[in-house]
Order: C-alpha cells, then sequence, then structure tokens
C-alpha cells in the first residue's frame, strides 16, 4: 500500500506539472505526450479518481509555494463553463449562460481558483457548480464553493489579496477574508446594501 501511494505521489507531481506545460487540450493523449508516457499509464493512474483529485490540488499548492517568489500572492476566482452538448446521460450536465460565446447552451459550470503573483499563474482548484434543483439540500452557490476553497487553500499558503466579480460577493465570506489577515477586491452592486463610516444603506446612496 505504502509503494503504491508512493508511486502514485511520484506520478502525480508530474501529472500536475504536465497540466501546466500541455499547450493543447488536457486530454490522456496530449498529457501522456508531455510526461513522455503511454496514455494507458495515464488511465491506469487516474482509476482511482479521489485520491488523484486531491494529491494534485496538494501538489499544485506546493507548486505555488515555490515558484510564487514575486511579492504578494493573490487567489483568483472566477467560473468557466464547458459546453456538452451532445451529452444525454451525464449528471450535472444543464442549460447554462456561456459567457463566451453569450449563448444559452447545455453543459457544466465549474468555480475555478488560481494563485498567482501577478507574473506567474498557478490553477489550484475546480469544484463544479449544482443547480438547486440538482443538489437539493446539499446545494451550494457559487460563492459558498470559491469560500470553502479560499478557507482550504488558506490552511496551505498566505494568500494576500482575493480577487473576484460580483458573483461571489457575501457578508460571511467577506469578514472570513479579513479575519484571517487577507484582503479582497470585488466588484459590489450599486444596489446592495453596505455600511460605510456607520451608514446604512444601497451602496448607490452612501457615495
Amino acid at each position: 500500500m505504502n509503494i503504491n501511494r508512493a508511486y502514485h505521489e511520484q506520478i502525480i507531481s508530474q501529472y500536475a506539472q504536465a497540466l501546466l506545460e500541455t499547450r493543447d487540450k488536457k486530454t490522456y493523449p496530449n498529457i501522456a505526450k508531455t510526461l513522455n508516457r503511454s496514455h494507458d499509464e495515464i488511465y491506469r493512474f487516474i482509476d482511482n479518481a479521489s485520491q488523484s483529485i486531491d494529491l494534485a490540488q496538494e501538489e499544485l499548492v506546493s507548486l505555488a509555494k515555490t515558484e510564487l517568489t514575486e511579492g504578494a500572492t493573490y487567489f483568483l476566482g472566477d467560473d468557466s463553463f464547458f459546453e456538452k452538448m451532445f451529452s444525454n446521460e451525464i449528471e450535472g450536465v444543464e442549460l447554462g449562460f456561456d459567457g463566451s460565446t453569450k449563448q444559452i447552451l447545455k453543459g457544466m459550470r465549474f468555480v475555478t481558483a488560481l494563485l498567482t503573483d501577478a507574473i506567474k499563474k498557478i490553477p489550484i482548484y475546480a469544484d463544479i457548480v449544482v443547480s438547486k434543483l440538482l443538489g437539493g439540500t446539499h446545494y451550494k452557490s457559487k460563492s459558498d464553493i470559491l469560500r470553502e476553497i479560499f478557507l482550504w487553500t488558506m490552511k496551505k499558503i498566505k494568500i494576500d489579496r482575493v480577487i473576484a466579480d460580483a458573483h461571489y460577493v457575501s457578508a460571511v465570506f467577506f469578514q472570513e477574508i479579513i479575519d484571517l489577515g487577507s484582503n479582497f477586491l470585488m466588484k459590489i452592486s450599486r444596489s446592495r446594501r453596505v455600511t460605510i463610516n456607520r451608514k446604512t444603506g444601497q451602496l448607490r446612496n452612501l457615495l
């Protein structure tokens, strides 16, 4: 078991590096080509999917610790839509807005996070966004998902600033960022209720 885990950890380090170095689509054949290994070996390596994901995330954060040396470390949160127009049996595929094409398409949306020092960028995490209908009692908003990713990352590396758009704004998230010694740069809707200099109201009326 220890031998298998040691082998798995050795390959995951190379796999994480290959994800960053593969310029074409991140398919098994292309990743295998980058690693100079057979794609059958990559398939076997991914058999234990949950362990592979956990180890890859750990390895990417470790890589960030050694590579992001140019000052502050920024945590960037965003989401990506993966079109699956011809998929009929993949759980999680739903209709959604694709920002790149400005169309409603069938696909899957992921909240993604990367670390950067404004020079190098290292992706560290991705988690699927599931609708309220499909998620039921386990539903998480995009803000909830990014908040969990941030808290997980903050245990492993110091983050100086969180950068994300208005979809991820929440009072709870803001407070946790501040409590953990970081700060944030996020767009806030002008209609949102905020407190500035002890006055509370819509942002548009306080500025």
